[in-house]
């Protein structure tokens, strides 16, 4: 009796051991969705000199979103450019490859050397910060360039067209980065300014320029993310106060538009056209698209629930109210 009442002992040996769970792989083998997303989320930094474009999106989706702008920012280079992206050959060659080529092909692209690096034109950077993303570009893509036609194209599709982005919102490009700091922000005002406005000499002394010289008008628009060292009214009184008085600024509808994005160290700056920069809602991708679909609604009706004038009534319309986009924006 008194042995029934012992507690028996935990078995010993190999054959106690709790079984491990599976969880992970430890690098050894993915599957291609897990390799698509470590090839299009890399990390990195944001170096002097570097060009690219800022994005954000909504939070909680960047992993989404970097694959939806790397595959935006393919289809469009191929259009523009005809650059194919990195590792899409022909069907020819795929076919005619064996099948240890093709293994040899993948173990290639997901360790790529300097050289194929180099071939990329799109180099994501994962940061650390929410619904903020960037790309770095490289030749023969300009940005500025780049990012406007890319919105044009989404306004001429309209809402609901194929391609249509779902978790990228604002496009912001960049065509210089330096330090963020106050010799930074001089430089780079040298380096990206002079090709649209005349700055002023030494010691604040107006340029000699030709007589036919055209003074466009211009707005600042700084971003600053995760800094504290350049104030907003200070970027704007530095790069004000390097371009010649003679082009004045205009806050309601200015010829151009010095955008500059401050993040944690680097800065960045571009100028656009102010034109691009209302028509365009600032190069959100989504304003974009709600503008066209805003602008297919049906006619509003009258307040007390009656169709409008340019509604048939027999078809019982009924009266919608939306916000502008603009009213978002």
């Amino acid at each position: 009796m008194a042995d029934a009442n012992k507690r028996k002992a935990p078995p010993t040996g190999d054959g106690g051991q709790a079984k491990k769970k599976k969880g992970g792989n430890a690098g050894r083998w993915q599957t291609p969705h897990q390799r698509q997303k470590a090839l299009t989320v890399q990390r990195g930094n944001i170096e002097v000199g570097d060009v690219g474009i800022w994005a954000t999106c909504a939070r909680g989706m960047e992993a989404k979103a970097a694959r939806e702008l790397q595959m935006l920012f393919e289809e469009h280079a191929e259009k523009m450019y005809g650059i194919k992206p990195p590792g899409h050959d022909s069907d020819e060659e795929d076919d005619a490859q064996d099948i240890e080529a093709s293994i040899k092909k993948e173990i290639s692209s997901l360790n790529p050397t300097g050289a194929q690096k180099a071939e990329r034109v799109f180099l994501p950077v994962r940061l650390s910060l929410e619904c903020l993303l960037f790309t770095k570009t490289r030749p023969p893509v300009e940005p500025v360039h780049f990012v406007r036609q890319i919105c044009l194209e989404a306004k001429a599709a309209g809402p609901g067209a194929p391609g249509k982005t779902r978790y990228i919102n604002r496009l912001t490009p960049v065509s210089h980065v330096v330090k963020a700091s106050e010799k930074g922000l001089e430089d780079i005002c040298r380096k990206v300014l002079p090709g649209t406005f005349v700055l002023k000499g030494q010691d604040g002394v107006p340029a000699e320029v030709a007589d036919d010289t055209q003074f466009c008008t211009y707005g600042i628009r700084p971003t600053t993310r995760s800094h504290n060292t350049l104030s907003r009214d200070q970027v704007i009184k530095t790069i004000a106060g390097m371009i010649d008085d003679r082009h004045k600024v205009n806050l309601g509808a200015p010829d151009k538009i010095i955008m500059v994005e401050i993040y944690q160290s680097v800065c960045g700056m571009s100028v656009v056209e102010g034109s691009d920069w209302e028509q365009l809602k600032r190069y959100n991708l989504t304003e974009i698209s709600n503008q066209g679909a805003k602008s297919r609604q049906p006619p509003r009706g009258d307040p007390k629930g009656g169709a409008s004038s340019n509604e048939d009534p027999s078809k019982g319309g009924i009266a919608q109210s939306t916000a502008t986009a603009d009213d978002a924006a």
